[in-house]
């Protein structure tokens, strides 16, 4: 079985982008970052269920909420796309 999620990588750092434009990912990489086994919920940039024999990665809230859980490959985008560019600048909501 795969761990990598269906999209290709274009489509994965345009839909991370979104979600981080949106406010709906952090704008900043993680300070810390827990791994293990996949609790068969949704990945926070391609939406699609980590399943129970795939490698999941979860990162906290900043904001206190519910933590975010990404495949390794999704998390990486995210990552790539949050030091892309200076801290606020990936905000254009409203704009």
């Amino acid at each position: 079985m795969t761990n990598q999620p269906y999209l290709p990588e274009a489509e994965l750092r345009r839909r991370a982008r979104e979600e981080i434009q949106n406010g709906r990912l952090p704008e900043s990489p993680a300070a810390s970052i827990w791994g293990g086994r996949g609790s068969g919920l949704p990945c926070a940039v391609c939406g699609d269920c980590i399943r129970t024999d795939q490698v999941e990665y979860e990162i906290a809230d900043p904001g206190g909420g519910e933590p975010f859980r990404f495949h390794p490959s999704c998390h990486t985008v995210w990552h790539l796309e949050c030091t892309s560019q200076p801290p606020g600048s990936h905000n254009t909501v409203g704009q």
